[in-house]
């Protein structure tokens, strides 16, 4: 196994361990590109990105692991335009996530929560074929 699946699994099992304001079963997915058909109830994914590396010290590499997760959800429409409370729940629901996990720091491996970017805060070209999605990307820092 590879640091960076290491740390999607923890993810993953950090969010399914949790109870959060909207259902869901997030996994490790590698191509999350899922058919509009399968996005009635809401999928998250978390999937292993890549990894920067930094020389610490003359000994110490600082790797930092990029893990996004997606959330993707099927809205509803009416009158031309998204359902506005359903746009605020998971958006809502990103907000909850990033709050989450800032704080965190995994035991195995030993890594912790640098930063979290979501910009934009969904996409609106998912957004165009009724579809909510946003990226929050995770930053990891591990020292070895």
């Amino acid at each position: 196994m590879s640091v960076l699946t290491d740390i999607a699994d923890a993810v993953v099992a950090e969010l399914n361990a949790e109870t959060w304001s909207m259902e869901f079963e997030a996994e490790v997915k590698y191509l999350p590109v899922e058919p509009h058909e399968d996005l009635a109830s809401l999928q998250v994914s978390v999937l292993p990105r890549g990894e920067d590396l930094t020389l610490d010290t003359r000994r110490d590499t600082i790797h930092e692991y990029r893990v996004p997760v997606l959330i993707q959800k099927r809205v509803d429409w009416a009158e031309g335009k998204a359902d506005p409370v359903e746009m605020a729940a998971l958006l809502g629901l990103c907000e909850e996530l990033s709050d989450h996990f800032i704080k965190l720091q995994l035991d195995d491996p030993s890594a912790a929560c640098m930063a979290i970017e979501q910009d934009p805060a969904f996409i609106p070209e998912n957004l165009e074929a009724h579809e909510f999605a946003a990226v929050l990307m995770m930053t990891w820092r591990l020292w070895r």
